[in-house]
């Protein structure tokens, strides 16, 4: 409501590397632009990928729908209803990504499908 939440809203572009993931969550999942500014703009949400960029130790990111509503979340979600995707660390990632050089050389993606997850 105050001027700092207009300049946090304004700074969500900011992060390259964001920016690339959302490329990529856009091209999978097909997002109307108000759905991605609202998934960006979540706390939750904004703080899993955060998470998933900074911390070497996470090394995947799942986004999927819960209910109408798509999150990101670090642990892989029990059941998959709708299209979701992966973001994956690979093995030779041992440090934070710190741009969006790194984020292409050192991240993989794809799609998570309903029954991708069935044993």
């Amino acid at each position: 409501m105050g001027r700092g939440e207009a300049a946090d809203k304004e700074e969500l572009p900011a992060d390259k590397r964001i920016t690339w993931m959302e490329q990529r969550i856009n091209a999978s999942l097909k997002f109307r632009p108000a759905d991605m500014k609202k998934f960006l703009e979540n706390e939750d949400n904004r703080q899993q990928l955060t998470d998933f960029l900074d911390t070497p130790e996470t090394r995947h990111l799942f986004v999927y729908a819960v209910g109408t509503t798509y999150v990101a979340r670090t642990e892989a979600p029990e059941d998959v209803k709708k299209k979701g995707m992966f973001f994956g660390k690979l093995k030779s990632c041992k440090t934070k990504i710190n741009d969006e050089a790194q984020a292409r050389t050192s991240v993989t993606f794809g799609d998570l499908a309903p029954d991708t997850l069935d044993a």
